[in-house]
């Protein structure tokens, strides 16, 4: 890692002598088989105090795949 690198300063006494290829590690491989997007969309203030309110923030992308998921089969019918 570059000291130009932005994570650098965080990273830099972190031991990665015994890290291995995530193509190694299942719970990563499924990750990269998945095709996963990452967007940047503006969410009505309202929906977000309510998801907040609902579940934790790690569930967010989970919860809007669903909900975007009901709303295509709903629009298929």
């Amino acid at each position: 890692m570059s000291k130009k690198d932005p994570d650098y300063k965080r990273l830099k006494d972190y031991d990665f002598a015994d890290a291995k290829p995530a193509s190694t590690v299942p719970h990563l491989v499924k990750h990269q088989l998945e095709r996963l997007h990452q967007l940047s969309v503006k969410i009505d203030d309202d929906l977000v105090q309510w998801l907040a309110n609902e579940v934790p923030p790690e569930k967010y992308a989970q919860i809007m795949n669903s909900a975007l998921r009901e709303f295509r089969k709903k629009r298929a019918a």
